[in-house]
């Protein structure tokens, strides 16, 4: 089972609620559903503990963006992370700039935090649309406009 490591802020990982991401049996590289130490999806125990491991979700997604997609956290100002493919300064190469919905649902790397709790990464992450513009030379840029302190707009902005 992949599952995140100890959180330095004591929010509880995955592992800590029980849970870990695994690979679909398909193969699909980009694609890992969430299961339970006993091999069951997500059980309801309550709107805390959906939000306890909707944000564990996101974290360990996060931590894939860099681990398994190969791009790079960027800090931006106001507390957001962006996420970017190396030396897009100066690239020529098209540019995939990735923006998420509303929080809480949408995050840096996540179109629908619902969708990766309860159905799988495939359907609720970025990763295969990172994975094809990696394939395709194009740079990579997720912005992060609920991850800080500041207006999503001007978060926006700051990524030129």
């Amino acid at each position: 089972l992949r599952s995140t490591p100890a959180s330095p802020m004591g929010t509880p990982t995955l592992a800590d609620l029980g849970y870990a991401y695994v690979p679909v049996p398909t193969g699909d590289p980009d694609d890992f559903v969430l299961r339970s130490a006993d091999g069951g999806g997500f059980e309801w125990k309550g709107q805390a503990n959906y939000d306890a491991v909707g944000a564990a979700a996101v974290a360990w997604i996060r931590e894939q963006l860099v681990a398994h997609c190969g791009l790079h956290a960027v800090p931006c100002a106001g507390g957001a992370t962006a996420y970017s493919s190396s030396g897009l300064k100066g690239s020529s190469a098209p540019l995939l700039l990735l923006v998420c919905g509303s929080a809480p649902g949408g995050d840096a790397g996540v179109w629908g935090r619902s969708l990766c709790i309860n159905d799988s990464t495939r359907s609720g992450a970025m990763f295969g649309y990172v994975r094809r513009a990696q394939r395709l030379g194009w740079g990579v840029l997720i912005a992060d406009p609920h991850g800080g302190d500041g207006c999503p707009h001007a978060h926006l902005a700051q990524l030129r």
